[in-house]
């Protein structure tokens, strides 16, 4: 074939590749998206999870870095529940993404966990996967016979099972390590894996397959047909936004381009496979991307562009190698630690040995001569104690029993005395534990009447289009409450921080709510409702110029007014505590702050208390938060803090309320570990 029309071929190729329909990606993102509107619907966090995974797997091949956020729910979730078999799974994926990232030793380790959790559960289908997963490490550390060894285990579970897509996935990776050796078997396997994935309608996979028999038909120099399977693969890749796998196939293409001496098409579609490379962080085809860049450009004489490229080529290479050859170096020097203590061990030994031997003859000739003296003495002392033992032993037994008689009389004593002392201790525990049985009782029943006057979730959710609260005392009562009232055209809402908490806060709480209840029916300004809640606290708790009382309260109150069926007014005042706006499209979070003034205190020149007021549009989020949440410390007594808080509301907005809520109390939750919440934690949101 002239190459005229060979270069026309692979025009058209190009063309006919970028012109076909979008059905495929279309279905993969439909797929992605009803995985999340699963996500969205499942109240129940048990079925969540596998849901979560399964979303991860989809995104690691098109986003890696989404991919870990969702596998890094899964396993909050499957942690906090104890679900062992999910956990498996999700470890899983995350052995996959560091591969995908060439960390190999940390893939490894979780890949490992994986397997030891699936055996554990007898989970075959689980088994199959991971072992196919560390045969891929294998390979890429270039230990084909462990390679194989792992593929051909997992393949011949697959085929029990009769799981057509993990056979297929077997029969592929067999063929990546048979290519070197036996390219006709590898070839022969790699059809029969792409005849499993046509027939199960599997694009992706299916890619993968067409860059590997590229590679075969490359190997016998059929560079041609080769390039036809290489930009098919691009096309499915690029249909399903298979990210990875585009950029693999463009470098296979710009390599054959290279060979056939078509250099213009070969250094864009090797630039684009290095671009998308290096944006989903996959270094083993960048460094494979560099390698064929610097070897054009020293072809062409280009010296300046082939030392660039060969450099950051041997740079990746060398930060990848020194990844993977760490943990053999330290497994290594432990062993030869090991060999050289037990040869030092050894010498040590023989030499205390010959040092024995030596000694042991030296002296044998004089403790012989000893033996005989000794003896002889022995026997004269033996005969003179006993006589004079004789003499003495009555009066030893004599004397023995009447001391006998007189410890049995003073340990009858004691005993008494302590079966006394354990009465009395028994009866003391007693007594405490039912002086703590009626405070705690006491204090349930505090808490009873507590919730009892916090608006019920039945009152939210009539008054709210869409709201989560969060109400986490610190102990059994709180000093944290959330108030909300309707009052003609206006809905009211609040969340309050009581000094102290317990029972000290829930008292606090009490006077709080009783206050704004009144308040409220007489004046609707909510700068005019906290001045009078003020002073209102001050009279409660008597506090003037001779007292020591300074208790009192943050709070931060919202006014909301509906406009129209597109717009709402809201007007905020606070005292030391802030108002959270966030736009869920834009995922931007604005900090209204409320007034540096608590309520309640000592009597001093108060501050007027000034409003706020906003004009915001429908489906806006609004945030009310006690400082409880930002101010949790973890195990290395770092707090959570305030701006982390604000970045997590921002880059969540966009999921439902009650996902947000979720996602804030397992993220808590690992946050806190071991430790126990050091204050009361509230937060209300709503959703205009």
């Amino acid at each position: 074939m002239p190459i005229q029309l060979l270069h026309r071929f692979g025009i058209w190729i190009i063309f006919f590749a970028l012109c076909l329909p979008l059905r495929a990606q279309e279905d993969v993102l439909n797929h992605i998206d009803s995985l999340q509107d699963l996500i969205r619907a499942e109240t129940n966090d048990k079925q969540k999870v596998p849901l979560l995974n399964q979303l991860a797997f989809e995104y690691s091949g098109i986003d890696p870095k989404r991919a870990r956020l969702y596998a890094v729910q899964a396993y909050g979730i499957a942690s906090s529940l104890n679900l062992r078999e999910d956990l498996a799974e999700t470890l899983r994926i995350f052995g996959f993404l560091k591969y995908i990232q060439s960390d190999y030793d940390k893939a490894l380790e979780y890949l490992l966990n994986a397997l030891k959790l699936f055996k554990k559960f007898d989970n075959r289908e689980g088994i199959a996967y991971t072992k196919q997963n560390i045969g891929l490490i294998y390979q890429r550390q270039g230990s084909s016979t462990n390679a194989l060894h792992q593929f051909q285990k997992s393949f011949k579970i697959f085929e029990e099972l009769n799981h057509l897509k993990g056979e297929a996935i077997c029969l592929y990776h067999i063929a990546q390590v048979e290519s070197e050796e036996s390219p006709q078997q590898a070839l022969k396997d790699y059809q029969h894996a792409l005849q499993i994935y046509e027939k199960i309608n599997e694009q992706r996979q299916k890619a993968v397959v067409l860059n590997g028999i590229g590679k075969i038909l490359k190997q016998q120099e059929k560079y041609e047909e080769a390039l036809g399977q290489c930009l098919k693969a691009a096309q499915i890749n690029k249909s399903i936004g298979e990210k990875k796998g585009i950029a693999e196939s463009y470098i296979a293409a710009g390599e054959l381009f290279l060979l056939q001496e078509r250099n213009e098409e070969a250094v864009n579609y090797l630039l684009r496979g290095l671009n998308i490379s290096k944006s989903i962080g996959a270094k083993s085809l960048e460094i494979a991307a560099y390698k064929q860049l610097s070897a054009y450009y020293e072809s062409q004489n280009n010296l300046r562009l082939a030392l660039r490229y060969y450099k950051h080529h041997t740079e990746l290479k060398e930060e990848v190698f020194t990844k993977q050859k760490s943990g053999q170096i330290a497994e290594m020097k432990a062993r030869y630690d090991s060999e050289q203590q037990e040869q030092e061990n050894a010498l040590l030994k023989a030499a205390r040995e010959l040092d024995k031997r030596t000694i042991e003859r030296q002296n044998t000739v004089t403790i012989a001569a000893l033996v005989i003296t000794l003896l002889f003495l022995f026997v004269a002392i033996l005969l003179y104690r006993k006589r004079k033992q004789d003499r003495t032993t009555n009066t030893i037994l004599t004397d023995r029993n009447r001391e006998i008689s007189r410890q049995k009389e003073e340990v009858s004593k004691k005993n008494e005395e302590l079966e006394n002392q354990r009465r009395e201790l028994k009866e003391k525990q007693n007594l405490l534990h039912l002086q703590n049985t009626k405070i705690t009782d006491s204090i349930r029943y505090a808490q009873t009447i507590q919730q009892a006057i916090l608006p019920t979730h039945t009152q939210l959710s009539e008054l709210f289009r869409d709201f989560f609260i969060i109400h986490k005392p610190r102990d059994i009562v709180s000093g944290d409450f959330y108030w909300v009232e309707q009052v003609g055209k206006h809905l009211f809402f609040a969340v309050i921080d009581c000094t102290g908490h317990g029972i000290p806060g829930s008292f606090m709480s009490l006077i709080g709510y009783s206050s704004l209840n009144e308040i409220v029916l007489k004046t609707n300004n909510p700068a005019k409702i906290l001045e009078q809640l003020h002073y209102s606290i001050q009279k409660a708790l008597k506090q003037g110029e001779s007292s020591d009382n300074t208790d009192g309260m943050d709070v931060s109150l919202c006014r909301l007014e509906k406009l129209s069926e597109s717009e709402s007014k809201i007007l905020f005042c606070g005292a030391k505590q802030p108002l959270y706006h966030i736009h869920p499209d834009k995922r931007k979070l604005t900090e209204v702050r409320g007034n540096r003034v608590s309520i309640g205190g000592k009597m001093r020149k108060q501050k007027p208390f000034l409003n706020t007021e906003l004009q915001l549009p429908k489906g806006d989020i609004l945030i009310l938060a006690s400082d409880g949440y930002a101010d949790q410390n973890n195990p290395r007594r770092d707090k959570f803090g305030s701006p982390r808080l604000k970045r997590v509301l921002a880059m969540n907005s966009y999921l439902p309320l009650n996902e947000q809520k979720h996602f804030l109390e397992s993220l808590l939750k690992a946050h806190i570990e071991n430790q126990e919440q050091r204050d009361d934690i509230t937060i209300l949101g709503v959703k205009l």
